[in-house]
């Protein structure tokens, strides 16, 4: 009886806080882990949210304002409501438990997305998301990224931890500056030899043998080629911009290379 007195005393001290948000533009609400069902509600002024909670959390009546939105690690499992939030640019869904991705299709403002560490296989609805600018699924189960092949305007894709085999949807993202494809399941990276902008790649963990495409890559500063299976590493070479080189080989060999410094350490 008392436990049951305590959440509805606390339900109420976060309706309060809420409705004394309705006059402003940022509210954020952390460990509040006795929350059990709580809606947004008269927030229509707030345009950044940050919540953090570990229980239920309900995107429905959501303020239709808000530009931003953390909540990550709220044990989040539905989006529904969320297309409600029309106008969103920012939103970090990560550490939850989201596979269906349906409800983001309608946000047409985003440009910043991070999925990491949900439990992601279908991406279709983000090709719809064309003003993407950062995107991030790492940690998921994505296989197939074709449908990403759109996003022209992406300058930050983080997609390591995930089951990917085929690069050749990436080649179209000629505005990536930085890309990491760590532990995947990767053999060919031809396809990279398109994204002639980018700076930063890493593609450790996977089971490449043939880097020659990125010969192409001519604005390469770091690049991580660690624990894969070359066998040639001398396109390395035309990468006159690279800075810092990380190759740690399968016989437990880990090599940096400096480009100011023109040395190459193996410790």
């Amino acid at each position: 009886m008392n436990s049951q007195v305590e959440h509805s005393d606390h339900d109420e001290q976060m309706r309060r806080l809420f409705q004394d948000a309705v006059k402003d533009t940022t509210l954020a609400i952390e460990d509040s882990q006795q929350v059990t069902s709580l809606r947004f509600t008269d927030l229509l002024k707030v345009t950044k949210l940050k919540v953090k909670w570990s229980y239920c959390l309900s995107f429905q009546r959501s303020p239709l304002l808000v530009i931003e939105l953390s909540a990550s690690n709220c044990k989040i499992q539905v989006l529904d409501g969320l297309q409600q939030m029309a106008q969103l640019r920012d939103l970090d869904l990560s550490y939850n438990a989201i596979s269906e991705l349906s409800a983001l299709g309608s946000l047409a403002c985003l440009r910043e997305l991070n999925l990491m560490r949900n439990c992601v296989s279908d991406v279709r609805p983000l090709a719809r998301l064309t003003s993407l600018v950062s995107l991030q699924l790492s940690r998921n189960q994505v296989e197939d990224v074709s449908p990403l092949s759109g996003l022209k305007n992406l300058q930050q894709l983080l997609i390591f931890k995930n089951q990917i085999r085929d690069l050749k949807p990436l080649r179209h993202l000629i505005n990536i500056l930085q890309l990491n494809i760590d532990e995947n399941q990767i053999e060919d990276v031809s396809p990279l030899r398109f994204l002639v902008q980018m700076q930063n790649l890493s593609a450790a963990k996977n089971r490449i043998r043939d880097i020659c495409a990125f010969k192409f890559l001519k604005n390469l500063t770091q690049l991580n080629l660690s624990w894969n299976q070359l066998v040639d590493v001398s396109s390395i070479r035309y990468l006159q911009s690279l800075q810092l080189l990380l190759y740690r080989t399968q016989s437990h060999n880990k090599y940096r290379f400096h480009q100011k410094s023109q040395e190459c350490c193996q410790n």
